[in-house]
């Protein structure tokens, strides 16, 4: 059992919206082209967001994260994959962003309904 004191607070992931109330765009660079693979967010914290796309990343891929709300808020996020699931036909990708989300914009997408307020448990 813990003491109180050995207590680490972690940053609660929350769960994306349904795919229709918010649309997310991975932009990569690969060698002197740029990619865009649309995607689907999955969860989403002030450090880092877990998403599915059609392929795989390789872990340390520095990308940038495009998050577009149902009533037209956008906004770009830098990010490296940390890693990624097997291949298949969707690949779940995990990634930390540059720097912590601020509070507003983490309060921003909560208000808009890209995120909800369902918090998802770590393992």
């Amino acid at each position: 059992m813990r003491e109180p004191w050995e207590f680490t607070a972690r940053p609660p992931r929350h769960t994306a919206a349904e795919p229709d109330r918010i649309t997310l765009t991975i932009r990569r660079r690969a060698g002197e082209s740029v990619e865009d693979h649309g995607g689907v967010l999955i969860d989403f914290s002030r450090g880092g967001a877990r998403f599915s796309v059609d392929r795989a990343i390789d872990a340390g891929t520095e990308i940038e994260m495009r998050l577009t709300a149902d009533d037209g808020f956008a906004v770009r996020l830098a990010a490296t994959v940390r890693w990624h699931d097997e291949p298949g036909s969707q690949v779940t990708h995990g990634c930390q962003f540059a720097s912590d989300v601020p509070w507003e914009l983490l309060g921003e997408l909560l208000l808009r309904g890209a995120l909800t307020l369902d918090h998802v448990i770590a393992k």
